[in-house]
């Protein structure tokens, strides 16, 4: 019985490695906040805004994707606000700039919690092409017609970054 224990145990083990092991194929993670690292608007209006509040990540040359891997933003301060305006709170979606051109992670529909957000866009990614070492700007992007509603957001959104082969 003890020897079955064991091997139960060693069995357990292995799977759990492998599967944390799968969570390791990122070239690099990062998280985005959804008030810090929040944009009103990108572009020439908000270069200062956007070069000061994006995550910025240093990459070499190389193909690149960008996926919403866990958590979830929302530009609602709860779930009352969203719904008054007929939409859901949670939110795979940000944006990746290197070089001036801008890609989009995810998409900006609203989903009822986090993880649905996460699940309904696993194959929303954003492709980069870089042929030299770049700084890439990433971000979450919250203005409604001029109007910066940042402040009011929640949530954090990690995002992974693997580099093609």
């Amino acid at each position: 019985m003890r020897n079955y224990l064991w091997f139960i145990v060693l069995v357990f083990a292995v799977f759990c490695g492998n599967a944390i092991g799968a969570e390791e194929t990122y070239y690099k993670t990062i998280k985005l906040d959804g008030v810090e690292n929040c944009v009103a608007a990108s572009g020439k209006n908000g270069t200062k805004k956007l070069e000061s509040r994006a995550v910025k990540v240093e990459l070499p040359p190389g193909q690149y994707s960008f996926e919403c891997i866990s958590g979830g933003i929302s530009k609602w301060p709860d779930e009352a606000t969203a719904h008054s305006q007929k939409r859901e709170p949670w939110l795979c979606f940000g944006q990746v700039s290197a070089k001036g051109v801008i890609a989009i992670i995810g998409r900006d529909w609203g989903y009822k919690t986090p993880e649905i957000a996460i699940e309904k866009n696993r194959d929303n990614q954003a492709e980069i092409n870089l042929d030299e070492k770049t700084t890439v700007y990433v971000w979450i992007e919250d203005a409604w017609k001029g109007v910066d509603y940042c402040d009011d957001n929640r949530g954090v959104l990690n995002i992974g970054i693997k580099k093609q082969k």
